[in-house]
């Protein structure tokens, strides 16, 4: 973000100088690049943290929060600065807002660079549904496959995850899914209409219960989530930057 600016104005005025001093705000540079992506309703650059708080680029107010022992920690990132989860207790959650229940398409996109090969659920983005087990819908990995979660059905791709980063995005038209990684299509599947709900939003784990599960062990950097489909043409100019 730019910081505010100090402007020093110098005017001659009957033989002796002045000087003003002026204090520029000026619009900070990822809230202006959102406005150039059209239905960009959440979108974490994942840099940094502020105490306990990641906040929302976009301007809406869907700023996250950690608790002090649950806070990932700042690494090096895809662009710029990342987050880095522990896949147990790291942890970042947002409330909910009508602009993410009230949904007829989506695309959830983001980076992640797994720890290593491990068995077993990890879940780096979810919307919640409700208290329980159910969420509307997760990204995650199976046994290091990428793999799509909604109220109604699952889509898993057939391959697991090289090492290093990879771009995931799951898009949804309101029929079907279709799962993304590095911007070309691993999987897809017509569902059943997504049930949204007040559930929080979820980055690093997933909450069953109150509790803590399926925690992403790895970094996590650049999540955004648009309340529309995304082209392939979209998509890759994600992953291609700047």
């Amino acid at each position: 973000m730019r910081r505010a600016e100090v402007v020093l104005v110098v005017l001659a005025l009957a033989g002796c100088d002045r000087v003003f001093q002026l204090e520029r705000e000026e619009t900070p540079v990822d809230i202006a690049d959102a406005a150039l992506r059209p239905g960009l309703i959440v979108w974490y650059p994942m840099d940094e943290l502020d105490g306990n708080r990641l906040r929302d680029a976009t301007g809406r107010g869907h700023d996250g929060l950690c608790a002090p022992e649950t806070c990932p920690l700042p690494v090096a990132g895809v662009r710029d600065g990342a987050l880095s989860f522990n896949g147990t207790k790291s942890l970042i959650y947002a409330a909910s807002a009508p602009d993410l229940e009230q949904l007829t398409s989506l695309t959830v996109a983001v980076w992640i660079r797994p720890e290593g090969l491990r068995s077993g659920v990890e879940c780096f983005v979810s919307k919640r549904y409700g208290t329980g087990l159910e969420n509307s819908w997760q990204l995650c990995l199976r046994d290091n496959a990428p793999y799509v979660v909604t109220t109604a059905k699952n889509v898993v791709a057939s391959s697991t995850l090289t090492a290093g980063w990879h771009h995931v995005a799951m898009r949804w038209d309101g029929t079907s899914v279709s799962l993304t990684v590095d911007a070309i299509e691993v999987a897809s599947a017509d569902v059943p209409p997504i049930v949204f709900g007040a559930g929080e939003l979820e980055v690093g784990a997933d909450v069953d219960f109150g509790g803590t599960v399926a925690g992403f062990a790895g970094t996590i950097d650049d999540v955004q989530i648009f309340d529309r489909m995304l082209t392939s043409a979209e998509l890759l100019d994600l992953v291609a930057g700047p």
